[in-house]
């Protein structure tokens, strides 16, 4: 059975949409587990899909080093899902050195939707933020 790691540390709405890619992974057999920050684990407490919600406080991530030191634990995944894809996750899943997914945000599309001028130039009548984590 392969494992795989879903990253996603906050915000709590991010962290609720990050559960739209357990259930694909779920159905085909995969053993999942979740690396969030704390108080987020709590969300999965009953959840019977995750193998394992791993908790962090943030103040466990400040430093590469600490960074590093985290990653030599997460060498036994057969793939990690990073669907926060900032630099720390981006860090610890390059130094894991097992192979990852990076989920792209479209931060510099959301970033345009805030200025009246580019809002006039997106359609997003086909955006789903479902499909989007999919």
């Amino acid at each position: 059975m392969k494992k795989t790691l879903v990253i996603r540390f906050s915000s709590l709405g991010d962290v609720i949409l990050a559960t739209s890619v357990i259930e694909p992974l779920y159905r085909k057999k995969y053993k999942v587990d979740f690396l969030t920050f704390k108080p987020f684990d709590q969300l999965f407490i009953n959840d019977y899909r995750l193998n394992r919600v791993i908790a962090l406080d943030k103040k466990d991530l400040k430093s590469v080093k600490q960074i590093k030191d985290l990653a030599k634990n997460l060498n036994h995944y057969d793939f990690i899902i990073d669907l926060h894809a900032n630099f720390r996750t981006k860090l610890l899943s390059f130094f894991s050195e097992r192979p990852f997914i990076v989920y792209n945000k479209r931060s510099f599309k959301r970033r345009m939707l805030t200025n009246r001028f580019f809002k006039k130039f997106i359609n997003l009548s086909n955006f789903n933020v479902l499909n989007a984590y999919q």
